[in-house]
């Protein structure tokens, strides 16, 4: 679900080893060996040796157009359906899906049966409305009466 999200992301170091070889090679090799002696180190030891190579190579010609400090600037925003599809829609269905469907299900074990949304289910075409409808109405006398 989350492919147009984290793809991209597990190929980086990937497209890393292509593209700067001589940087990313040895965060790469530091990272799993660590993790198999020290793995508690391994992530720090990896951030350090990234650092100290980036440093080193400040000056170098890949780099001279790059500044190591962050500047502010004003980025307008441009509608794109590629980053609807990739992004919005992911996560509309991860909340979804992780969220809404399982507090039903536990409202439902509950005995809650909370009517249908209009927009979702009509009275003509969705009986359980109906029925959950009467109910949660008898529950709220119930309720009411105590």
């Amino acid at each position: 679900m989350f492919a147009g999200i984290l793809f991209p992301l597990c190929l980086a170091p990937v497209r890393a080893e292509l593209d700067v070889p001589l940087l990313a090679i040895p965060v790469m090799l530091v990272w799993p060996v660590l993790y198999r002696l020290a793995p508690g180190w391994a992530v720090p030891a990896a951030i350090v040796v990234a650092g100290v190579l980036l440093t080193g190579t400040s000056g170098s010609g890949w780099l001279a157009g790059g500044h190591l400090a962050p500047r502010l600037g004003f980025v307008a925003p441009v509608f794109d359906p590629f980053v609807v599809v990739g992004l919005a829609v992911p996560l509309f269905i991860q909340t979804k899906a992780g969220q809404s469907i399982p507090g039903a299900a536990i409202l439902h074990n509950f005995g809650y049966r909370p009517r249908c949304a209009r927009r979702w289910c009509r009275r003509a075409s969705c009986p359980e409305s109906a029925r959950a409808s009467e109910e949660s109405r008898s529950t709220s006398r119930h309720w009411r009466r105590r």
